[in-house]
């Protein structure tokens, strides 16, 4: 819980797998299980091309408001960044994105990011991006790449309208992620 808002989880740097976010001032938390499936709380694609990249963060209102909820996901398209093998992924850290709402913007989205709607302005600063320290899987056979984990974290603020206006605002994520052959996910 953080200090100054506990309806959100505390802002952390150590690969927690956890967001959370205000959207019009009511509580909006990142989503690892459904009740058939495991949901990625965060997800990262090359996407539409391999100079974009996508940031997908999943979840829901706090306190059963789900039906409130214009989406399951904040989406987030940053522009002239690739983001191809795991040493690239580290070109986020410490990096601030603003978003203009043209060339990057944010906003929501259905389920793996194929639905969006919106166009919103305001920013996405990294915190700490990073490689875990003695952690790797796979060794290196045909079709078992050695892959690593890396810390994600980061902050975010937004303002979009769709069919009314939202403000999103206090955002922030921090997830221990690692690369498949798309896209980097949460590691278990």
């Amino acid at each position: 819980m953080d200090s100054e808002d506990p309806r959100l989880p505390a802002y952390s740097e150590k690969g927690y797998s956890t967001s959370g976010v205000l959207i019009n001032d009511t509580a909006w938390i990142g989503t690892t299980t459904g009740l058939f499936n495991r949901t990625n709380p965060i997800e990262i694609h090359s996407y539409p091309n391999p100079d974009s990249v996508l940031l997908l963060l999943n979840g829901s209102y706090k306190n059963g408001l789900e039906n409130l909820s214009p989406t399951g996901e904040v989406f987030m398209i940053l522009r002239n960044i690739q983001i191809r093998t795991d040493e690239d992924l580290m070109k986020l850290n410490g990096r601030r994105f603003t978003l203009d709402g043209q060339n990057q913007y944010g906003g929501f989205s259905s389920v793996g990011g194929w639905v969006k709607s919106g166009k919103a302005t305001g920013f996405i600063q990294f915190g700490k991006v990073d490689r875990l320290p003695n952690f790797q899987y796979g060794d290196g056979s045909n079709g078992n790449p050695v892959r690593y984990a890396y810390i994600i974290s980061g902050r975010f603020e937004l303002s979009l309208t769709t069919t009314r206006q939202f403000n999103l605002s206090k955002g922030r994520f921090d997830a221990t992620v690692s690369r498949t052959v798309t896209r980097f996910t949460v590691t278990e």
